[in-house]
């Protein structure tokens, strides 16, 4: 398993050791930290067990909601203990099946014969396809500025560069927001 779930696992034998007291809240917010420094450190973030748990704890409740899910779980617990319990079992049951919510969260970008690249968000996955295979094995993962997936972002791809544009109000390629470079090196 990837670093994160790593992680997690040891979050869950000692929460006040890594948060302080047990709290989904401040769980969330450890996990958003570490992802800044890993951004920070390599440029890109390794993709982890959480792709699609967002999706997964929406249908699970059965919303359709702009929130995260540190959100939604806590709406459905009566204390912080009970909320990172919550988490806990439902990642457990999550990761028995990720690939189903992992596929709902994303949108396709681009695929050649080289790599597949998905957006879930300002999320960006790029997949390595394997030699003579139609097969995929991620390869990255990229943080951008903005969220891309919404219906106002337009994407782009010209080489190894992905392009990002506003769409304006008459539903026309607008500015350029963000160029990311998506090669395999």
């Amino acid at each position: 398993m990837d670093k994160v779930y790593r992680l997690l696992q040891e979050i869950r034998k000692r929460p006040g050791l890594y948060l302080g007291k047990p709290s989904i809240e401040r769980l969330g917010s450890f996990l958003d930290g570490y992802y800044h420094y890993e951004f920070e450190l390599n440029g890109m973030c390794e993709p982890d067990c959480l792709v699609g748990f967002r999706e997964y704890i929406q249908k699970k409740y059965e919303l359709r909601t702009p929130h995260d899910w540190v959100n939604v779980i806590q709406c459905f617990s009566y204390s912080e203990q009970d909320a990172l319990d919550i988490f806990y079992k439902a990642l457990d049951q999550y990761l028995q099946n990720p690939l189903e919510y992992m596929e709902a969260a994303s949108k396709l970008l681009w695929t050649d014969t080289e790599k597949s690249v998905k957006a879930q968000g300002n999320i960006i996955c790029i997949y390595k396809r394997k030699e003579g295979t139609c097969d995929i094995e991620p390869y990255c993962t990229l943080k951008t500025k903005e969220s891309i997936v919404p219906i106002h972002h337009k994407t782009k791809v010209e080489g190894d560069w992905l392009f990002v544009y506003r769409i304006d109000e008459a539903g026309n390629q607008g500015e350029l927001v963000e160029k990311i470079n998506i090669s395999i090196k």
